[in-house]
């Protein structure tokens, strides 16, 4: 079963992409803080969901962290703002793979979500 951690400093996105991934059928794990789910990075998720604005560290700098530990880990970045140049380089250059701007449709994200993790065997 595919692995996602989900972190986001914002407990009601957290909660709903918890309870969207969940009746999926995907296993999910959700962080208020940055630092806890690198502390369990070794699990190598299939795919980290971060938000762009976390305290302490960012949201690219989490999925810098969590590409160069396990280099399969996809990672979708989310904003409520626009995409900035930072963000164009980061998808241009593989650090993520994907960026989502808040709200979200549920289907969308969903289908998102599906096309970034690893297919069932």
């Amino acid at each position: 079963m595919p692995l996602v951690f989900i972190v986001d400093d914002e407990e009601l996105v957290l909660r709903s992409l918890h309870r969207l991934l969940s009746r999926a059928g995907i296993s999910a794990f959700a962080f208020s803080e940055p630092e806890a789910a690198l502390a369990r990075r070794e699990e190598r998720p299939d795919l980290l969901i971060c938000d762009y604005q976390l305290p302490r560290i960012d949201g690219l700098t989490l999925a810098r962290e969590f590409k160069h530990s396990s280099p399969a880990t996809r990672t979708m970045l989310l904003s409520g703002g626009v995409a900035d140049e930072a963000v164009a380089t980061a998808l241009s250059d593989g650090t993520v793979d994907a960026f989502c701007g808040k709200p979200w449709l549920f289907d969308e994200m969903l289908t998102a979500v599906r096309g970034l993790l690893p297919p069932n065997p």
